[in-house]
């Protein structure tokens, strides 16, 4: 248990560094690049995730899962993952290149979008070692690498967009960067674990491609479920309104971690508590809703009426027309705090098949929404359609989980509303006299002060929450 909650804390901490770092270097690019050029920057993004998780074909999580139990075969296993991984992104590389070129995009995007697919491979071809890092339960080195791999794009982006900010230059380091951390993967997973066979063994090729397939769909379906309102709205939008849309999915999405770090932390005791006590699964499960719905009500109420000066303070007056993004999205984003506590009850009953149907047909449903909605409405069409793919997650979730626990998100709701609407009506009046920062800060005290009054917080819930976050 030790070495689990070891483990636990050193990936939880070095994620939030990385991701605290990349948001930076985000913002920064946004603001010097302008919304054109980050807007391309978005969309090459976008399609490279989605194509390199093809060429991943979910070889991460398998290696994990066989390395953990064939510790002795590590080398056979990592050699022909990488040789798949190797074959499979030349294959997409190419099939990349076809699409841009089919759509007939501008050659400066073609540019980028072959950079940024560049840079993207390798880090996916490091994967394959990061999850030797993890079958050996040595989370260390995968948290300094990825620490330190993190502070040195950040750096050296920083320092190319502060001197001389240009798209290429900046994504060639990028590729540079990402070679380096290949080759310290490598030799640090050669050396320290097992230095992979690349002899080719056609059976475990067959073996390792059969099992690891349905990792890859499901990693698909979660990348295009992310990315392919971007893909969409740059077909029929252009890069100026991709570059709103990337700014307002960059501030919003830095929110997940809070809901990401609670199911990490009651996903144990979840699985315990479902095998020896019901009772103790569906407190866990309504303290962590209440939890949520505390925190979610003030997000989006307050994000909605002081969208437009954090857009501007964040990414500069270029970016203003993201602010609409902002506040469909964060309406979205509530919604998605909810599902990650009720996919992670899934998961802890052990029926993560019935998360993955539903992820599946969510997806397919966002796919068709952004489709219809994108080429009349642009980012508001993105906006509803990331509502209602939410909305319907929520929905099936809850229904499936009604003969499992007895929910009372409804009922925790209506104190964080009220609480809520009250600070939303003081913030409103207050955004003309006081800056957005104090405004955000005065709207915090006043919520909370109203939450207090009206005892819309219980002890039990913070008690519950350290108790949850000390086991783990």
């Amino acid at each position: 248990m030790k070495k689990i909650s070891r483990n636990t804390t050193l990936l939880i901490a070095s994620n939030a560094l990385n991701n605290l770092l990349s948001f930076i270097l985000l913002f920064v690019m946004a603001r010097t690049l302008g919304d054109v050029v980050f807007g391309k920057y978005t969309f090459a993004l976008s399609l490279a995730v989605i194509f390199a998780t093809v060429a991943d074909f979910g070889l991460n999580t398998y290696l994990i899962r066989e390395i953990s139990r064939k510790k002795k075969q590590a080398a056979e296993y990592i050699g022909n993952a990488l040789n798949i991984k190797l074959v499979l992104s030349i294959i997409t590389f190419i099939l990349l290149v076809i699409v841009v070129n089919v759509l007939d995009y501008p050659q400066a995007t073609k540019n980028i979008a072959y950079l940024v697919a560049l840079y993207t491979f390798v880090e996916f071809i490091a994967l394959a070692y990061r999850s030797t890092f993890k079958a050996y339960e040595q989370m260390e080195y995968e948290a300094i690498l990825l620490v330190v791999y993190r502070i040195a794009v950040v750096l050296v982006g920083l320092l190319i967009l502060l001197t001389n900010p240009n798209i290429v230059s900046l994504l060639m380091a990028f590729l540079i960067l990402s070679i380096v951390y290949l080759a310290a993967t490598f030799i640090i997973g050669s050396t320290k674990f097992s230095r992979p066979n690349l002899k080719p063994d056609i059976a475990l090729t067959k073996k390792i491609l059969k099992e690891s397939a349905p990792f890859m769909i499901t990693a698909l379906l979660i990348a295009l479920y992310f990315r392919i309102d971007v893909i969409i709205l740059s077909f029929f939008k252009g890069d100026e309104v991709v570059g709103w849309y990337g700014a307002a999915t960059t501030m919003i999405y830095s929110l997940l971690f809070i809901p990401i770090a609670l199911s990490e932390s009651i996903l144990p005791q979840m699985s315990i508590n479902f095998k020896k006590s019901k009772e103790n699964l569906n407190r866990i499960f309504n303290n962590s809703t209440r939890i949520i719905s505390i925190i979610i009500w003030p997000m989006m109420i307050g994000t909605t009426l002081l969208a437009k000066e954090f857009v501007v303070l964040l990414f500069s007056i270029e970016f203003v027309n993201a602010t609409i993004g902002v506040q469909i999205l964060v309406w979205a984003l509530g919604i998605m705090f909810l599902n990650y506590i009720l996919a992670t009850t899934v998961n802890a009953i052990n029926k993560q098949q019935v998360h993955t149907i539903i992820i599946l047909i969510a997806a397919i449903i966002n796919i068709v929404l952004n489709l219809i909605l994108i080429p009349k409405y642009s980012i508001i069409g993105a906006g509803i359609a990331a509502i209602a793919t939410q909305a319907i997650i929520f929905i099936a979730l809850r229904i499936y989980l009604q003969k499992h626990t007895s929910s009372l998100i409804f009922k925790s709701s209506i104190k964080p509303i009220i609480s809520s609407i009250i600070m939303g009506v003081a913030v409103f009046y207050l955004a003309n006299v006081l800056h957005v920062v104090i405004n955000l800060i005065a709207g915090i005290i006043i919520y909370l002060a109203i939450m207090y009054i009206i005892k819309g917080i219980h002890k039990e819930d913070i008690t519950e929450l350290k108790k949850i976050m000390t086991k783990n």
